[in-house]
């Protein structure tokens, strides 16, 4: 009877561990993809005012976790895309809404905070670069 109850402890503790491993990577999974994304609609928000004599930009609805790509103002919404519920975005020093110039530069850039489930990301967004990189 101990060795039936040694047995399932260990069993126990560790599908314990290895569910808890594979949230996180789940997570972590998660937010690659995200960044991914995010990178490829960085990239259509900077062809889009490159090639066209409309402004657009690129900005986050905080309240409702998603992010959308419109023309300046309030135009009509080209693209919109979710993010999970129970992270939180923090623009930090990343003035919102992001625009590009019509030469496809970033005109303001930052550094934006994300926070999932299990860490903490920031995703900066350097001058002159359509490209974002991430950092734990």
């Amino acid at each position: 009877m101990i060795e039936i109850i040694i047995v399932l402890s260990i069993a126990g503790t560790l599908f314990l561990l290895g569910r808890s491993f594979t949230v996180s990577t789940i997570d972590h999974q998660q937010f690659r993809h995200f960044l991914n994304q995010f990178n490829q609609d960085l990239l259509y928000l900077q062809q889009l005012n490159l090639t066209s004599a409309s402004s657009y930009s690129l900005n986050f609805e905080l309240d409702k976790n998603k992010y959308h790509i419109r023309s300046t103002g309030r135009g009509k919404i080209i693209l919109s895309r979710d993010y999970p519920e129970d992270w939180i975005v923090d623009p930090n020093t990343l003035k919102l809404p992001i625009n590009f110039s019509h030469e496809g530069t970033l005109k303001q850039p930052g550094t934006l905070k994300v926070k999932t489930s299990y860490s903490t990301h920031f995703i900066t967004c350097p001058f002159g670069k359509g490209r974002c990189y991430s950092a734990k």
